[in-house]
């Protein structure tokens, strides 16, 4: 394979990452102006930051992001075990009381195209095409 389309490959599969990256900042922050936080990562950003309200709030989204990477890779991880002899990796369930104005279908889909995402960048890095 010639350099140049391994460098095309390269900046094509980088630029999926960079695409989903900024699909979970958009995530989070539609989260944050509908008023969603999750509890625990707040916890955890406040005490990073020492109390200090604002460098909380950058430590959480963050935090929130990365949650969100994670929460991607366990449904990439269960969709290849479904086609495997392997039981399926089922996410760790917490206690969540949904906000009843919250569309529940936006946060869903906003996932959903990170998955895809996901998804689409691990079968351009390895070279393969969409089925």
């Amino acid at each position: 394979m010639p350099l140049g389309d391994i460098f095309k490959k390269v900046q094509v599969a980088t630029s999926v990452y960079r695409e989903a990256d900024r699909l979970y900042y958009d995530a989070v922050a539609e989260e944050m102006q509908q008023g969603i936080r999750d509890d625990g990562l707040w916890l955890m950003a406040f005490e990073r930051a020492e109390g200090d309200e604002t460098r909380a709030k950058a430590f959480y989204i963050g935090l929130r992001v990365r949650r969100l990477k994670e929460q991607a890779t366990i449904m990439a991880a269960a969709a290849q075990t479904k086609h495997s002899s392997e039981p399926p990796v089922t996410p760790p369930t917490t206690p969540y009381s949904p906000d009843p104005t919250q569309k529940p279908y936006d946060v869903v889909g906003i996932i959903v195209c990170l998955f895809i995402l996901f998804y689409a960048a691990i079968l351009v890095a390895h070279g393969l095409s969409l089925p």
